[in-house]
């Protein structure tokens, strides 16, 4: 049977409690990200600086 892994997403996040949102979850084994920049996808997203800013010692699950 293969490791379940839980990697709790940051979508729905709040940017203005960002890094406080991303430590809520700090017992998940991943930390999902996804990367929407408005032009391949309409909405937009976190940049990749701001995830670059996170302090986090999870591993990213990043989807660009």
């Amino acid at each position: 049977m293969p490791e379940i892994k839980i990697a709790p997403s940051i979508l729905s996040a709040d940017r203005n409690r960002l890094q406080e949102d991303v430590e809520s979850v700090k017992d998940g084994d991943l930390l999902h990200v996804d990367i929407m920049d408005g032009r391949f996808v309409p909405p937009v997203t976190f940049s990749v600086d701001e995830i670059k800013r996170l302090k986090t010692s999870m591993p990213l699950d990043v989807h660009l």
